[in-house]
């Protein structure tokens, strides 16, 4: 039930790469993917502060995948951060015809699912099923009546027949028990599993139990270890992930959703989650902590550790289908280090060195600088020499050039341009306003304004650092 609010985190995470499984030492040597198209926005304000948006799209055709979708859109609201959100999948169309229903809670550090499916094959009645888990134990259930007769054929001796497979092939203790240990690093044990079929006359009711018992999130990373190849994490990083996963769960005050299937064969999850109103400040030291335990060597980890955060306002999606997947990221602000370098002019130190160690590809990339404008001032992007000029000024955009030839870019607070008035002889202005209304007039002119170059390309070196925002504080 907090799967979606977790895939939002995730994702605000590998937008400052302080997760990743594989690093790519040298950026020159990262493959590129002709069918990877993404763009990344920054809009840096007067004070530094800067927002994120990025969207992406990857041509991967594969007849085999499914469709997905789910989005998660986060508000500040009084004490808390509130998260809707929703998710689809397109079951296959052997299944399209099941019906789904179900609900899930999470407080206090426990969950709790409950779901059941009509019919989920011949001869099988409703099928239902619960799952409890909390950080140390995971209970299931699940009941269902198999009819006797039918398309199968059923009896009680066929049914313990296509039981007693079951259990051959795998569905008992012993196997579960050894297999969940060794993939958990002994973290995680099956304690029970037990299947009962009560017969009666026309049919028989079936029950099922498995219970498993250990340190169930720590024994999720040791099973990711085993299943990507990784090292188990040392005693002192198993201490960190431990603390960290308490502090995730921390943030989460409660969530709930509901599951059903729809008339189009799609399995249907919406929800919400109330995060603590401090969510963007234990989510920074969240952030900080990986990096310190796992990530100190990244590029640009002043950057990215001296960085706040303020996801409570993010919006993130991410869809998939059997042609290729999209993303969207928009809302996300981070409040980096700034050092002030004159009156005019500021610098955010290791922000394209930070860019650089995420290791993406350039081809294909279009990215973006916005700068913060208002009726007296603006701020624009300064260029030096050397440094790659942006493909378009009105917003400072580069195509297909790495974040590493940007290192030399700073920023200045310039005034703010007039509108251009000049543009329009006075008969001109007249006869546009007789023709499309003082409102259309004011339009255009705001767009043109709008469009103002905003870069700036000096032969200079950068300014000498006055003082950094930190000592501007004091």
């Amino acid at each position: 039930m907090k799967r979606w609010t977790a895939s939002a985190l995730i994702l605000l995470l590998v937008v400052l790469n302080v997760s990743t499984f594989k690093q790519i030492k040298n950026v020159d040597s990262a493959p590129s993917d002709p069918s990877l198209n993404y763009a990344i926005r920054l809009k840096v304000y007067f004070n530094g502060s800067i927002l994120v948006e990025s969207t992406g799209e990857l041509v991967s055709p594969n007849p085999n995948m499914t469709s997905i979708s789910a989005s998660a859109n986060f508000t500040k609201s009084g004490n808390s951060v509130v998260v809707h959100h929703r998710a689809t999948m397109l079951l296959p169309s052997d299944f399209s015809f099941i019906g789904v229903s179900g609900s899930g809670t999470y407080a206090n550090g426990s969950a709790s699912m409950e779901m059941t499916v009509e019919q989920p094959l011949p001869n099988f009645e409703d099928t239902s099923a619960r799952i409890d888990l909390n950080r140390t134990v995971i209970a299931a259930t699940a009941n269902t009546t198999a009819v006797y007769g039918g398309l199968l054929g059923l009896n009680n001796e066929t049914l313990k027949v296509m039981i007693d497979v079951l259990k051959l092939g795998g569905l008992n203790q012993s196997y579960v028990n050894s297999t969940i240990y060794g993939y958990t690093g002994g973290k995680v044990e099956c304690t029970d599993l037990t299947i009962n079929v009560v017969n009666g006359t026309s049919s028989a009711f079936i029950s099922f139990s498995v219970r498993f018992e250990g340190d169930v999130f720590l024994g999720l990373v040791y099973m990711v270890a085993n299943l990507t190849g990784q090292p188990y994490p040392s005693p002192g990083q198993e201490a960190a992930i431990s603390s960290m996963i308490d502090d995730a769960l921390n943030m989460i005050i409660s969530s709930s959703f509901i599951i059903s299937s729809n008339s189009q064969g799609e399995l249907v999850f919406t929800g919400i989650t109330y995060l603590v109103g401090t969510f963007d400040n234990d989510l920074t030291n969240l952030k900080n902590q990986v990096l310190l335990d796992f990530l100190s060597g990244l590029p640009g980890f002043d950057f990215r550790y001296s960085t706040s955060l303020r996801a409570s306002n993010v919006s993130v999606a991410f869809s998939s289908d059997s042609s290729g997947s999209t993303w969207r990221l928009k809302w996300l602000f981070m409040n980096p280090p700034v050092e002030i370098l004159n009156a005019t002019d500021f610098d955010i130190p290791e922000l394209f060195v930070a860019l650089g160690g995420m290791n993406l590809p350039s081809e294909n990339l279009t990215f973006t600088i916005d700068g913060e404008s208002n009726l007296t001032h603006r701020v624009i992007v300064v260029v030096p020499a050397g440094v790659p000029l942006p493909d378009t000024n009105a917003s400072a955009t580069w195509h297909n050039v790495p974040f590493a030839s940007l290192e030399g870019v700073w920023f200045r607070i310039a005034p703010a341009l007039p509108p251009p008035f000049f543009v329009f002889s006075y008969e001109a202005m007249l006869w546009f306003t007789a023709l499309s209304g003082v409102t259309s007039f004011v339009v255009v002119l705001s767009a043109m304004y709008r469009k103002r170059f905003a870069v700036k390309q000096i032969e200079t070196a950068k300014p000498n650092i006055v003082q950094t925002d930190e000592q501007n504080k004091e």
